[in-house]
């Protein structure tokens, strides 16, 4: 199972607060294919509670939206996180989802040659 939460605490050497997927490999492999259509179209919203191999920690929904020209890489309100970006970030996203699919590993999904908000570090990690 995905676990997904925000940690204030460090996490694979990025301060908190951040924004933490830890899984199998397999499993980031499934969520790369069911995710897919965000990096299609600039219409999207995906629920991610609607995947039952993801479990959400704390109590906060995930929403992932894809909408033109959008940047926000984690806005966390109340009881909920919403990541929204165009469907080109997402399909870089993506690729950082699948490139954790193979063996069990990390990566930061980072964009440094766009502005983009972010109020935590974005953490995928398979070696969980």
């Amino acid at each position: 199972m995905i676990t997904i939460q925000i940690l204030n605490t460090p996490f694979e050497g990025e301060p908190g607060p951040n924004f933490i997927w830890v899984g199998q490999p397999d499993e980031f492999c499934r969520l790369v294919f069911d995710l897919h259509k965000l990096g299609t179209n600039d219409s999207i919203i995906i629920d991610i509670d609607n995947y039952s191999y993801v479990n959400v920690l704390g109590g906060k929904n995930v929403l992932l939206k894809s909408n033109k020209n959008s940047n926000t890489l984690c806005k966390i309100l109340d009881d909920i996180i919403i990541v929204e970006l165009d469907s080109k970030l997402w399909r870089e996203v993506l690729h950082k989802f699948l490139s954790v699919s193979f063996i069990e590993s990390h990566n930061y999904v980072e964009f440094d040659d766009y502005e983009i908000h972010e109020e935590a570090n974005f953490i995928i990690s398979s070696g969980g």
